[in-house]
């Protein structure tokens, strides 16, 4: 490497490149570079060669990995992924001419690229009229598979906490994502044919002492153990509390994988979030699309339980029409069912209740009597497991059935 700056020639266009690239990018930025001074000691440590390319084209670039890539999952470290709320946001200000201050790190695996820091300009610099801007790229694709994900995914644990003034610090089933997917690395790895990878040293390391073990409980220990200094190392300011520390630790470690979702767990940012996942260019907001409060709108909005839902899904939309003059659709979501605990349970109720609601939709009845029609659907994740997630449905009007979102 070279303390001097120079032009290089890329696959992402003509960047620059020196071993402090990164510090000197961000020098006008320096209030809220944290995540990429660490970034930037950490590559330099792994040897890695980071290239700025000041006029990348986030829309013209056709390799971003999939929504469905599971790395990009695991990189995307909020346990709900990606906060299209943010997004959209951002999207807005870059078609206003707003110009990319904190360019985003992507990787390079030699298939796809993958974001390490900023996930949420990526997304919207991608979905930008104004999609031109800087951006720093490191090619990972000499590294092994392994490799490459423990160096992403531990770029992307810096983003969004170690700071006493961060308002947007990590929840619980965050920490227990990531604290997963680190130790998911350590018990993946092959001790013989990674030994060579300097990114996976300290998994090395563990994996080694862990395989010295000869007992569940001695083994058990040894993860419990390792969790707490791995939650001292990344939450400098957060969960301090060793209650806390034990949620986190059952929530990833299946004591309370099954556990269910409870409904104040959920908050309004959380749901909007949800909802944006699906229909980026739409808004929930219950207050304001609101036969109710606002009877000239065409959408109704609500969120109910399942139960609640399962019982009175025609009463409740009735009861909202007595009053309205016209027709309006409505969008709903739907809380897990706190007494399900189990995957196929819940995904046998969720079957059934949208079998339910087409039943409703397609009834020739409906229309005669002014009830209005479900067009979207969400039921909200219902359990703490990565096995389950928030599930949207569309209506298709051209088939009559529920079509899923993803």
């Amino acid at each position: 490497m070279n303390n001097n700056i120079e032009a290089k020639m890329t696959q992402w266009g003509l960047a620059t490149v020196s071993d402090n690239i990164i510090q000197r990018c961000m020098e006008s930025a320096s209030a809220s570079a944290d995540e990429y001074i660490k970034a930037a000691d950490y590559l330099n440590r792994q040897g890695l060669e980071v290239v700025h390319v000041p006029n990348f084209d986030y829309a013209a670039h056709t390799s971003w990995a999939p929504k469905d890539s599971p790395l990009l999952k695991e990189a995307q470290t909020r346990a709900g992924g990606l906060n299209a709320i943010k997004a959209n946001r951002y999207k807005d200000r870059f078609d206003d001419g707003e110009t990319l201050k904190r360019p985003p790190i992507e990787f390079w695996t030699g298939e796809e690229t993958i974001p390490g820091i900023g996930h949420t300009r990526t997304d919207a610099k991608r979905r930008s009229t104004n999609s031109v801007g800087p951006a720093f790229f490191v090619d990972l694709s000499a590294k092994s598979k392994l490799a490459q994900r423990a160096i992403i995914l531990e770029i992307a644990s810096y983003g969004n906490k170690e700071s006493k003034d961060d308002r947007d610090l990590d929840s619980m089933s965050d920490a227990a994502k990531q604290s997963v997917a680190y130790w998911n690395i350590v018990m993946e790895m092959d001790p013989d044919a990674d030994a060579s990878e300097l990114a996976l040293k300290e998994q090395l390391k563990l994996r080694t002492e862990y395989d010295k073990l000869s007992t569940d409980e001695e083994k058990e220990e040894f993860r419990l153990n390792w969790h707490a200094s791995w939650m001292d190392a990344r939450y400098q300011y957060q969960f301090r509390n060793q209650g806390e520390r034990t949620k986190i630790y059952k929530v990833a470690f299946t004591e309370a994988r099954f556990s269910p979702l409870k409904e104040e767990e959920w908050t309004a940012e959380g749901l909007a979030d949800v909802y944006t996942r699906f229909w980026p260019n739409n808004e929930w907001n219950p207050t304001e699309w609101s036969i109710k409060e606002k009877p000239e709108t065409s959408v109704h909005q609500f969120i109910t339980g399942f139960a609640t839902h399962s019982r009175n899904y025609r009463r409740t939309v009735s009861d909202l029409g007595w009053n309205y003059d016209g027709t309006y659709t409505v969008e709903t979501m739907i809380y897990g069912n706190p007494k399900v605990t189990n995957p196929d349970t819940r995904a046998a109720n969720i079957e059934s209740h949208l079998k339910v609601l087409t039943e409703y939709n397609n009834n020739a009845r409906r229309t005669k009597w002014g009830l209005p029609e479900y067009k979207k659907v969400i039921f909200l994740q219902g359990l703490i497991t990565e096995d389950d997630d928030s599930y949207a449905y569309e209506w298709n009007t051209q088939h009559r059935r529920f079509d899923q979102v993803k």
